[in-house]
């Protein structure tokens, strides 16, 4: 169990560390279109 739980918190991590990059980089164009 604590391998799977292991697992679900890693790919959290990864998905919110995605979405970090992609709100970044929208923010970035944003600011580059400004």
């Amino acid at each position: 169990n604590s391998i799977i739980i292991r697992l679900l918190i890693i790919i959290n991590l990864l998905i919110t560390f995605r979405f970090n990059l992609i709100a970044i980089a929208v923010h970035i164009r944003r600011v580059a279109h400004m």
